[in-house]
Parts: structure tokens; C-alpha cells; sequence
């Protein structure tokens, strides 16, 4: 029998073994916050499985977001995500699971663009940050984290209503910082390329 993670079952021991799962635990349904943690939890309890629940959601559970995703969008698997304050006024923001971590997307409006009529620069920015903040979150064990150093690379423009996809890739968790690269695409086009340095909040 797989063990469950103390304090999923009020205590006691591990799970009991459900016919409809295979044999694997069946962990009881104890509101949203339980979920999130079982979902943590299921490469542990499922091996070869991964939660479809986005760092955004695991960081704000409470929070709910209005789905103005495109029906084309929804089709390939794209979600909204939580947000509030900055990000909830740049937004929306979409992500979904690639492999073992995730994709991030925004579909550019006319509000995204500058006076020469493409993705502003800044917003582009904004948009790497919070892809690469999101997944050092998640490297750095869901710890607080700030952006300390973050270089950007401009190789093409963003345009109206071309959805432009973001993606973080980690390069060294340390006890007090994380280093990682990212980019932005859009189709077969990259637009940004980007490094940067995240402190762990409280590390020292």
C-alpha cells in the first residue's frame, strides 16, 4: 500500500486501496485547500501522473478568474489563471502542462500594443517576470521570492492577437537564490530571450 502525506486523513494511517484507482490510495474529498495539497502530493501517490493544478491556483486558492479564453485556445488545452493587482490589470494570463512543468500565454489586445503598432516592450517584461517568478516559486518549494537581477533579450516584435507563449527553465536552485532562463514565442517566432537571479525570501 502507497502511504499517504501525514495529516491528509486527520492522522491516521495510510489510505486504504480503491478498486476503481487500480489499488491506489483513495484520499477523500475535503474542500479546496485538501485538493491542493493532495495534488502536490500525486506524483508521490500516482506515480506517472501530474496535477493539473497551475502554481497560480496552488498560490491563490481562493481566488476565482472570469474564462474569456477562446473557444481555439481551450481546445489546445490553455486556462486561465488567478491573478490579482498588477498581473489581473495586464492580463489575462493562460497556462497549460507541458511535460513536467508549464507553459504560459497571453493573447496581445490593443491595449498590449505601443505607438508602432506592436507588444510593448514593457509588457513583454512584465510577462517574462511573472513566467519565470511562477516557476522559481515552484523550484524554490512554494518559499516567497523576489526578482533581483532580470535581463531581457528583444529578437522580434509581438503582434495583435498572435498569442505569445512563455516558457521558464531552471538552472541552479541554491539555499538563498535561484538562477533561471526563459523565453517568449509566438508561433515559430522567438521574441524575447531571458536570464535572470531570484532571492528566496528569508534565506539569509
Amino acid at each position: 500500500m502507497v502511504g499517504r502525506p501525514a495529516g491528509l486523513d486527520g492522522g491516521r494511517g495510510g489510505a486504504e486501496p480503491d478498486p476503481r484507482a487500480g489499488g491506489q490510495p483513495r484520499v477523500p474529498d475535503r474542500g479546496a485547500k485538501a485538493r491542493l495539497i493532495v495534488a502536490a502530493a500525486a506524483p508521490r501517490l500516482y506515480p506517472g501522473t501530474m496535477p493539473d493544478i497551475t502554481p497560480q491556483e496552488a498560490r491563490f486558492p481562493g481566488l476565482t478568474v472570469a474564462d474569456t479564453t477562446p473557444p481555439e485556445l481551450k481546445a489546445a488545452g490553455w486556462k486561465p489563471v488567478p491573478a490579482k493587482d498588477y498581473p489581473a490589470m495586464i492580463g489575462p494570463f493562460l497556462a497549460r502542462r507541458a511535460g513536467e512543468g508549464w507553459d504560459y500565454a497571453f493573447l496581445p489586445e490593443q491595449r498590449h500594443l505601443n505607438i508602432g503598432g506592436v507588444v510593448h516592450g514593457g509588457m513583454l517584461m512584465s510577462f517574462m517576470d511573472d513566467v519565470l517568478g511562477m516557476t522559481v516559486w515552484e523550484a524554490a518549494g512554494r518559499k516567497p521570492v523576489t526578482t533581483v537581477q532580470l535581463n531581457h533579450h528583444f529578437i522580434a516584435p509581438g503582434r495583435l492577437g498572435e498569442l505569445v507563449v512563455g516558457r521558464g527553465e531552471i538552472m541552479r536552485v541554491t539555499r538563498s537564490v535561484v538562477f533561471i532562463r526563459g523565453m517568449l514565442t509566438s508561433g515559430d517566432r522567438t521574441l524575447v530571450h531571458g536570464d535572470g537571479v531570484w532571492k528566496i525570501l528569508g534565506s539569509g
